[in-house]
């Protein structure tokens, strides 16, 4: 039997999953996990580092410790969810205490949500079009990866991306042009198709 205060949980969940949508400009098959460590702080997290701080007379900055390494856990716990983005934001403190960047939309649900017949990348027609294989491996962003690549001193890798990006604003700029170009790119490519069909 669910509690008033687990329905109310539950609420609070749904309501803020179409505020991190919006945020994070994604589609909305998007884990709410994975919007959570994407665009910060849950809001369960939240308040209840509000009520700690009240409760318990600690520190925000304490406080905040505390929900950070509770955070943490719950999503390391939390297997079925979430997964790409345990791989590129392995640690939630480092990712949430950047100084620079914005989020931006990456469309790699199309076939998962009924855009697409099959999951083939368009560009080049091997394996399932997903942000991970466009980004780390789609022969037609070769060139554009070896560029980033020489810029950063190098190699783009799913297990420390985040990590490089988060270590200087150039590296952010570098990386986050790359993959808005793409974007684009596809975006353009996506919408040529539909006009056709």
């Amino acid at each position: 039997m669910i509690t008033k205060v687990e329905q109310y949980r539950m609420k609070m969940e749904r309501s803020q999953k179409k505020i991190l949508l919006r945020t994070a400009r994604a589609y909305r098959t998007v884990s709410r996990e994975a919007l959570q460590v994407i665009t910060q702080l849950p809001i369960e997290q939240w308040t209840e580092e509000r009520g700690n701080i009240y409760r318990f007379h600690r520190s925000k900055k304490e406080a905040r410790q505390t929900q950070m390494e509770r955070w943490q856990k719950k999503l390391r716990e939390n297997t079925g969810k979430a997964a790409w983005t345990k791989i590129l934001i392995p640690n939630i403190k480092m990712w949430t205490k950047r100084k620079w960047g914005q989020l931006r939309a990456f469309g790699q649900y199309r076939h998962r949500i009924g855009k697409s017949r099959n999951q083939e990348c368009y560009e080049c027609g091997e394996a399932e079009d997903a942000a991970k294989y466009t980004v780390f491996e789609c022969a037609k962003w070769a060139g554009n990866r070896k560029e980033v690549e020489e810029n950063l001193g190098r190699k783009l890798d799913e297990n420390y991306i985040i990590r490089i990006m988060i270590e200087s604003r150039r590296n952010w700029i570098n990386i986050e042009n790359f993959i808005e170009e793409i974007i684009e790119r596809k975006e353009k490519e996506e919408w040529r198709r539909e006009r056709i069909l």
